[in-house]
């Protein structure tokens, strides 16, 4: 250790022991902070975190955005289906379709929300209730688009029109039948959903979500021997 030299009134030279660098004196270097896009990545997966958490207790908000959205889909799809409808009458059913499809589009939801009750296990029967629902608005979309399909080619071989010129003539149709497709996608993409929710429920399971805290690491050794 350097040592200073200090001369005493009496011309003595005395040695001064160095003095050290220690936390109270500030002379130790502080931690950087972070930066603006550090705290915005830290900020995104505290958020995935916390996602992710509430995802393990409420994996069944998965199916249910679902068929939120292929509800919303049919229902906004109603005027461009109507029109359609409206342009070729006397189509045998298809109006009964669109209406029961309507409701049963909202009906679904309830039943839905009433099948995953709040810190309760899914009531079954309306689980059931579920799928039977969407197994008819798949089956109602289908006999929709067939009975479309099947009208405008009867139609066209009456007046000897090709169907090509038969959906020119009647262009709301192939709108109609795209939408109806549509939302046959997403009710299919909301049974898979539901049917393999125990799957991937185990897998969203398996995900570390634990929050690493930093440790308080003591660096120094004390010295716990008294004196006598």
């Amino acid at each position: 250790m350097a040592e200073f030299e200090t001369v005493t009134e009496s011309g003595q030279v005395e040695l001064e022991p160095e003095i050290l660098e220690s936390p109270e004196n500030g002379s130790l270097p502080q931690p950087a902070e972070p930066s603006k896009g550090q705290k915005f990545l830290a900020g995104v997966k505290e958020w995935l975190r916390k996602f992710t958490v509430k995802l393990k207790y409420k994996t069944h908000m998965i199916p249910l955005v679902i068929v939120l959205i292929s509800s919303l889909v049919y229902l906004c799809s109603l005027n461009t289906l109507s029109i359609a409808l409206n342009d070729i009458q006397g189509i045998d059913s298809a109006g009964i379709c669109m209406f029961v499809n309507t409701l049963v589009s909202i009906l679904v939801l309830l039943v839905f929300l009433n099948a995953f009750p709040k810190r309760k296990k899914p009531n079954i029967v309306m689980l059931v209730g579920v799928f039977v629902l969407l197994g008819l608005l798949l089956a109602l979309d289908l006999v929709f688009y067939f009975k479309v399909v099947n009208f405008a080619e009867m139609s066209a071989k009456k007046v000897f029109m090709t169907l090509d010129e038969y959906y020119a003539e009647h262009p709301m149709i192939i709108p109609a039948l795209n939408k109806v497709i549509l939302h046959v996608v997403f009710v299919g993409i909301s049974i898979l959903a539901l049917a393999f929710l125990p799957l991937y429920k185990m897998g969203i399971n398996k995900i570390n979500t634990r929050k690493v805290l930093a440790e308080n690491e003591i660096k120094e050794e004390i010295d716990t021997s008294a004196e006598v």
